[in-house]
């Protein structure tokens, strides 16, 4: 869900020198769970690193709900989250501390207002097709705005986002097209489809970018 991340001088390090700051992991029965430290491991395999030398707790030591707070914290020291991680992580502390029960940490280390209104709003992140989240997040699209995509069929979602993304919108214009798209479907009982597919030969006949996003 990072998308934009380059991998590339960790890769370079770990390949060079190995891995310098051990991943820690979590040991419950058989299995070994990542807290942080995944692409580290991912990179040193790929490298043919057979041995990785890493902290491994106990679940004696540490339980489910205070490894999620430490797998939040470890990464958040190094980057801030983006808005679909975000809604990933309030789903998952909706599920590890049963939703009324989330501690006040979880809320300042996702830097998440914890109010109903937002919580809402991040939830409905994960109702967006891939190509919508990962257009918000790569042009740092506001949570309001990127969410305009929700007036719209479910089925038509990705198909209306993938004539708009061709076009070169800044926040404004988008939250813009979005709401006329909306109105106009509205008023002539159209579905947002139709209409942006009775413009697109006007626009496919116009070659200069800026004049297409104004039709």
């Amino acid at each position: 869900t990072r998308f934009l991340s380059d991998d590339r001088p960790l890769k370079t390090s770990i390949q060079n020198f190995g891995v310098f700051y051990p991943p820690r992991l979590l040991k419950q029965g058989d299995e070994l769970k990542i807290i942080d430290g995944a692409l580290r491991i991912k990179i040193s395999k790929e490298a043919g690193h057979k041995d990785i030398v890493c902290f491994v707790y106990e679940a004696s030591q540490l339980d489910i709900p205070n490894a999620f707070l430490m797998c939040l914290e470890l990464n958040h020291w190094s980057r801030k989250f983006n808005i679909v991680e975000k809604a990933y992580f309030i789903k998952a502390a909706h599920e590890i501390y049963g939703g009324q029960n989330i501690p006040k940490a979880f809320w300042a280390i996702t830097d998440v207002l914890q109010n109903i209104r937002a919580i809402h709003q991040y939830q409905d992140v994960l109702k967006l097709p891939e190509i919508v989240q990962k257009y918000a997040i790569n042009n740092h699209i506001p949570l309001p705005v990127i969410l305009g995509f929700l007036k719209f069929p479910k089925d038509e979602i990705e198909r209306i986002a993938t004539q708009l993304f061709v076009l070169p919108l800044n926040q404004n214009k988008l939250f813009e097209i979005l709401n006329l798209l909306a109105d106009i479907s509205k008023k002539e009982m159209a579905s947002p489809l139709s209409i942006i597919a009775d413009i697109l030969p006007e626009m496919e006949l116009e070659f200069n970018a800026q004049k297409r996003e104004q039709l």
